[in-house]
């Protein structure tokens, strides 16, 4: 008995240190809690006078995160953009973050200068954690610090006007690959044009800027890339995104499938690297996007780590060709939406010797001159981008000091979130008809005053290929309210931190289009309802996308 009491006591103390430390946890659980619920409130406070908004999706803890996360929140921005206006506040658990529609005030805050404010990384956190091994930041989360400048340099090398014109032929090649077998299969064969977009810019990219090939130009074999891209977006704005992802993973099927495809794609882009790293360097050249990478080293010279590198390759990678494809996708759905435009447009091509017609059953390839000159088709681009902006969440910036932002105080450490989805709907810059569909806005029209927004500063509104001076104009945050001032829409962004594969991404818009429309007859397949019903579908997972196929029949003219 003795024996038995003694061999207790060691099992009484370790069950009265456990609840010792466990109380202490709760005890610092709580004024942790306490401290942050303080830290919160005083940031309500210093913009107590910002408008808000009562919603269904707001939580006690987490705020707005729901509301932000929605598959539909690019709708919901240019709702509240109507009813709030140009400023209005929202909080995301901890962090108060003030959305901010002006596109003068954008232009303040993301271009070069003494306003410039950087990006809020925690903000974009997400696409961090969507890899395994360390986490690391890349080319798109990191701050504008030594190592953005270092990856900033080398790939925006790749993407000059003489490297993206040798894109061209590439792009050409994969599109008419793939339209010569939608032609020998027979117009009542129907097609995703999303998954035909992705072909195109995967494989392109993937060729021009990896020197390595997907094969996604075989209709006969599955899109392995561009599949499993709606899976990690879907993961990352409706998982990663979410601060308490941890939890979301332990309470929901849904966040583990979430997981799984993370894992997937995550593994995916490390087999691209090691093959990439394989390679004897000289047979990538610095020009190209994996060379470039290969290249770039830490400010103390080192070489990249693996995992570095690897969620390098993997944004490049994705940006590369998705959000292309989204856009495609958009213009292509917005011309059966009009069909003028489209018969404008195919009066354009037809001017330029590119259409197909019974007169001309070969017409000539489209050369890289053409694409300057070719208005309306730019014009339908730029129009698109500004309606359905891939990128429709925008970019999220932390102030790293006191600023205003349109009259309102906003202390430093607030989050500041410019959706390209209301700013580029603004009526302040687009007029009463913001939100239509009307590319001849773009045109010059001297004679028609108010009539276009892309003859600005004198400007012809033709940018031969070359887009490196949109927003770089003295004055632009103070002439941009006014209308006929913007040369572009804000699709790609504005400043340092702006896409720097735009000059690619809108070559392959233009080749794409250019060869479906001089080709075919193009009709949405059965079932499929209007344009109007399919862009109502229309989802924004980091990228904006359509919920389900976009199926469509191509007749050969």
């Amino acid at each position: 008995m003795l024996l038995l009491q003694a061999a207790a006591h060691p099992c009484v103390a370790a069950l009265h240190l456990l609840a010792i430390l466990l109380c202490a946890a709760l005890v610092f659980g709580c004024l942790a809690a306490a401290v942050l619920v303080v830290s919160t409130r005083r940031k309500l406070a210093a913009v107590a006078a910002i408008p808000t908004f009562d919603d269904e999706d707001h939580h006690f803890i987490w705020g707005n995160i729901q509301w932000f996360i929605s598959q539909d929140v690019h709708r919901r921005f240019a709702k509240k953009a109507k009813e709030l206006g140009p400023v209005y506040r929202i909080r995301m658990a901890v962090n108060v973050m003030v959305v901010v529609n002006d596109a003068a005030e954008a232009a303040r805050i993301c271009m070069r200068g003494d306003s410039f404010m950087d990006k809020a990384t925690v903000a974009y956190n997400g696409l961090n954690l969507a890899a395994t091994g360390p986490i690391t930041t890349n080319l798109i989360t990191c701050h504008t610090d030594d190592q953005w400048k270092l990856l900033r340099k080398a790939v925006s090398l790749c993407f000059s006007s003489s490297n993206v014109k040798a894109a061209l032929p590439v792009i050409q090649s994969i599109s008419a690959k793939i339209f010569d077998q939608i032609e020998a299969a027979g117009p009542k064969q129907a097609y995703d044009i999303i998954d035909l977009a992705r072909r195109v810019t995967a494989e392109a990219i993937g060729r021009w800027g990896f020197k390595t090939t997907f094969g996604a130009d075989d209709l006969s074999q599955p899109n392995t890339l561009g599949s499993m891209m709606d899976d990690i977006l879907n993961a990352v704005h409706r998982l990663w995104g979410n601060p308490f992802w941890a939890f979301k993973l332990l309470t929901s099927a849904e966040a583990r499938v979430h997981r799984a495809n993370t894992l997937r794609y995550d593994s995916f882009m490390y087999i691209v690297t090691r093959e990439l790293l394989a390679r004897p360097l000289d047979a990538l050249p610095s020009d190209c996007i994996a060379g470039a990478l290969l290249r770039v080293t830490q400010p103390s010279g080192k070489p990249l780590p693996f995992h570095q590198l690897k969620s390098n390759v993997s944004v490049m990678l994705a940006a590369g060709f998705e959000t292309s494809a989204s856009a495609i996708g958009s213009i292509v759905v917005s011309l059966l939406q009009h069909p003028a435009e489209l018969a404008r447009l195919q009066d354009e091509l037809n001017a330029f010797g590119l259409l197909k017609t019974h007169t001309r059953p070969e017409p000539r390839t489209v050369e890289w001159e053409d694409l300057g000159r070719m208005t309306f088709l730019n014009a339908v681009i730029k129009e698109t981008l500004r309606i359905h902006s891939p990128a429709s969440l925008g970019t999220i910036r932390v102030a790293s000091k006191a600023t205003k932002i349109c009259s309102y105080d906003v202390p430093a450490g607030t989050w500041l979130c410019f959706p390209f989805a209301a700013i580029d709907r603004s009526p302040a810059v687009y007029g009463a008809d913001a939100d239509s569909f009307r590319p001849s806005r773009w045109i010059p029209c001297p004679s028609k005053a108010g009539d276009t927004i892309a003859a600005s500063w004198g400007g012809t509104g033709v940018h031969n290929g070359d887009i490196s001076n949109v927003y770089h104009s003295d004055g632009f945050a103070g002439k941009l309210k006014a209308p006929g001032r913007l040369k572009e829409p804000i699709a790609f962004g504005m400043g340092p931190r702006d896409c720097a594969g735009q000059a690619l991404a809108r070559l392959e818009m233009q080749i794409v289009i250019v060869e479906l429309f001089s080709r075919f007859h193009v009709t949405l397949a059965p079932g499929m309802g209007t344009p109007d019903e399919i862009f109502s579908r229309q989802i924004s997972h980091g990228t904006l996308t359509f919920d389900g196929e976009v199926m469509m029949r191509m007749e050969a003219r």
